[in-house]
């Protein structure tokens, strides 16, 4: 979490909790991260939830991205 707050300075985040810990963290990402090149988020598997990504949250040098369980608006 406090590396969240550098938004600014993240490259890579790899993100896999619980689902009851992961939507905490997910609303940290609601920011631009202008630098952030790589994003994995995955729940446990036995955890079947649809998660959303923040309205907010951009990330105009994501060059890798995986999402599991997440619903897409």
């Amino acid at each position: 979490m406090l590396a969240l707050r550098h938004h600014h300075r993240v490259r890579r985040i790899r993100l896999s909790m619980p689902v009851s810990n992961l939507q905490k963290v997910l609303e940290a990402l609601d920011n631009e991260f202008p630098i952030l090149e790589w994003l994995y988020i995955r729940p446990p598997v036995d955890q079947n939830m649809s998660l959303t990504l923040p309205k907010l949250f951009r990330a105009p040098q994501l060059r890798h991205l995986k999402l599991s369980n997440f619903a897409f608006q």
